[in-house]
C-alpha cells in the first residue's frame, strides 16, 4: 500500500505557548589566517595573524543585514553573524603565524543557496585592509535554509483555536533558533513548533525546567487539535 504523505506537524519545541511559523536558517563557517610567526620583540619581522583576523571580521560587521535587508515582523531581530570561537598564537612571546575564527550565521528564512552567503563572505574578506603576506581561507561548515509556514495554513489556524479554547493567548511568531521543523518543511509538510517553556529563558541552561500548568495547558491544546483535524 502507498504511504500517504504527513498533512502536517506539530514540533514541541519551548515557544513560550505561541506558535512558531518561521524560524531562522543557519550557515557556518571557519575562516582561517595564515601569517607569518616571529619573536615578539621584532612584530616589523613578521605578520601577526590575529591582527588580521580581527581586520576581517570587522569587515564582517553589518554583512547579515546586507545581503537580507527586510526582517519580516514575526522576528524581534533580523539575521546576524556572530563570531563564536577564536583560536590562535602558541606563546606569549611569539607573534601568531595562524588563527582561526568560527561564524555563526543566522538567517531569515530563505530561498538563497548557500553560494549566495559564500560569495557575500568571500568578497567582504577581500576588502579587508590586511597585510599583503595575511593569507585567508574558509569552509563552509554547515547550511540550513530556515523553515516558515503560511499564517493560514489549517495546521496554524487549528492550533490557535484549540489553544484559545485552552485559555491561552497563542499568537504566530518567529522562533530564533534553528529546528527539526527544517526538514519537515523540506518534504513539503506544514509545520509549526508548539511548545511550554523558552529557548532563550529555559533550554540550554542548568536545571532546565517548564512549568506544569503550561504543560498541561499544552497537552490540552494538542488534544484539541488532534480532535479537529482528525
Amino acid at each position: 500500500m502507498e504511504e500517504k504523505a504527513p498533512d502536517a506537524a506539530i514540533i514541541g519545541e519551548p515557544t513560550r505557548c505561541q506558535i512558531g511559523i518561521a524560524e531562522y536558517g543557519a550557515i557556518g563557517y571557519t575562516l582561517t589566517v595564515c601569517g607569518e610567526s616571529g619573536h615578539s620583540g621584532r612584530p616589523d619581522k613578521a605578520v601577526n595573524a590575529i591582527d588580521a583576523l580581527q581586520q576581517m571580521l570587522r569587515q564582517l560587521n553589518g554583512l547579515a543585514t546586507e545581503v537580507q535587508p527586510q526582517p519580516p515582523d514575526l522576528f524581534a531581530v533580523g539575521p546576524s553573524l556572530n563570531v563564536t570561537e577564536i583560536a590562535g598564537g602558541s606563546a606569549p612571546n611569539v607573534i601568531p603565524g595562524e588563527a582561526t575564527a568560527t561564524l555563526d550565521w543566522r538567517l531569515l528564512p530563505t530561498e538563497h543557496p548557500p553560494a549566495v552567503f559564500d560569495t557575500a563572505l568571500e568578497t567582504a574578506i577581500e576588502a579587508a585592509p590586511t597585510h599583503p603576506a595575511a593569507e585567508a581561507t574558509w569552509e563552509r561548515t554547515f547550511f540550513s535554509a530556515g523553515a516558515a509556514v503560511a499564517e493560514d495554513a489549517p495546521i496554524v489556524t487549528a492550533v490557535q483555536q484549540a489553544a484559545h479554547q485552552v485559555g491561552l493567548d497563542a499568537a504566530p511568531t518567529g522562533i530564533h533558533a534553528v529546528t527539526d521543523a527544517r526538514t519537515l518543511a523540506a518534504a513539503g509538510v506544514p509545520t509549526v513548533l508548539f511548545g511550554p517553556g523558552s529557548i532563550h529563558g529555559d533550554a540550554h541552561t542548568v536545571n532546565e525546567s517548564i512549568r506544569v500548568d503550561a504543560l498541561v495547558d499544552v497537552a490540552q491544546t494538542y488534544q484539541r487539535v488532534l480532535n479537529k483535524l482528525l
